[in-house]
């Protein structure tokens, strides 16, 4: 299949906010604080990649958003609002019974209907109602109420992903009583977890300590830290040449080098291993130096810059790029740095991000500034992102080696 390299990235950017427009930022040390797993410390759940990038030692964990970036709004959180852009209101309760909700509770949510200027009708439900929702009905009634735009905070909902047995409120500093009800509206869309009502959480919480604690808990993303174990037998100049594209063979040799002669664990960790702007930015949040529309695409155009290239805020600069630059890889090969476009259809991109090795990829998963730039999987970015509709994966490699920058 053939695609237009020109359309890949006019087309409508799905960018996933942090907390509902809840959590404000502020300047200061933003390095994210990755957590240790329930019971890390009697085994050792490694996992090991090997290829042409050599043997990669790897495991999974979350990045926590420092507590110095969350600053907490003064005004109390708004009540829920839900809209739907039917005409009349019987089909709004006849929604709410496909989605789930018996014919009492789907009667009880239409009475606080009113109806929408514009056409349409808001609903008022009380947070009672909301956290008595099943959360299989929870999942559809958010799925459909996410197709109009007068429901922001459905488009900002936080997605999550397990970790082995372990889930993301694990090892939290929440209540119990906030533990409790975080979970209880939780809901799933496919492989991944979902979390919409911060307003309702907000609302229930008058401790600001507690506050803090439950959007910082929120704010935890999936990541996968690692080192590249460097073996005697290893061909260093191959490894070199893997990982030192961008002009950078001889300062990656050297530390391959001194890995080797080590007399400790013969590992280099992969942050060493990246380029500048990569190496600067992994595990920490945008900060005042970065540009504001920092997302996905200008993350992927700057991975070998040593300075960050600030025109790749630009949506059609990427695209011009790309299309004078880069070719399709057709042969199922991955090189490190290559670009990863997962696309809706054969012209919307809905992210991008870069091959590190195998299915290790550099990622920020958003333009918000609460979301870091991490290493990741990329099945799990794929099950993320195809949570609202199906994606596929396309690689783009440059045309010519990339240049030292």
């Amino acid at each position: 299949m053939k695609f237009s390299k020109r359309t890949y990235f006019f087309m409508a950017i799905a960018l996933v906010a942090a907390a509902a427009g809840l959590i404000g930022f502020s300047a200061g040390e933003n390095r994210g604080e990755s957590l240790q797993k329930p019971g890390a410390e009697n085994r050792d759940s490694s996992k090991f990649l090997e290829g042409p990038w050599g043997r990669i030692r790897f495991w999974n964990s979350m990045l926590e958003m420092p507590r110095e970036m969350i600053a907490l709004e003064n005004p109390p959180a708004p009540a829920t609002q839900w809209f739907f852009g039917f005409k009349t209101l019987p089909e709004v309760v006849q929604t709410l019974r496909d989605c789930g909700l018996g014919e009492d509770f789907a009667g009880k949510l239409a009475a606080t209907a009113q109806a929408w200027p514009d056409g349409g009708f808001v609903l008022d439900p009380a947070d009672f109602l909301i956290t008595q929702i099943p959360p299989s009905a929870r999942a559809r009634i958010y799925a459909v109420l996410g197709k109009w735009p007068q429901n922001p905070t459905i488009a900002a909902s936080g997605r999550f992903e397990k970790i082995g047995l372990h889930d993301w409120l694990d090892e939290s500093e929440l209540s119990p009583a906030t533990d409790d009800l975080v979970r209880r509206l939780i809901y799933r869309k496919g492989g991944v977890e979902f979390f919409t009502d911060y307003d309702l959480v907000m609302r229930k919480l008058s401790d600001k300590r507690e506050k803090t604690e439950f959007l910082r808990t929120m704010s935890r993303q999936n990541c996968v830290m690692g080192c590249l174990v460097v073996r005697p037998g290893d061909d260093l100049d191959r490894l070199a040449e893997y990982w030192g594209r961008g002009g950078r063979e001889r300062d990656v040799r050297t530390l391959l080098e001194c890995a080797r002669l080590s007399d400790a664990r013969h590992e280099i960790s992969l942050r060493a291993l990246m380029p500048d702007f990569v190496r600067d930015r992994m595990y920490r949040y945008r900060h005042e130096a970065d540009p504001p529309a920092v997302n996905c695409h200008y993350s992927t155009m700057n991975f070998f810059t040593a300075y960050p290239d600030n025109c790749f805020t630009s949506l059609a600069t990427c695209a011009q790029t790309i299309d004078r630059d880069y070719h399709m890889v057709t042969d199922g090969s991955r090189q490190f740095g290559d670009i990863v476009l997962l696309m809706s259809g054969e012209r919307e991109v809905v992210h991008t991000c870069n091959i590190v090795a195998g299915n290790l990829v550099f990622t920020k998963n958003g333009n918000s500034q609460g979301q870091p730039w991490i290493i990741a999987d990329l099945g799990e970015l794929l099950d993320y992102f195809s949570a609202d509709q199906p994606v596929t994966t396309h690689i783009a490699r440059r045309n010519s080696p990339v240049a030292g920058m």
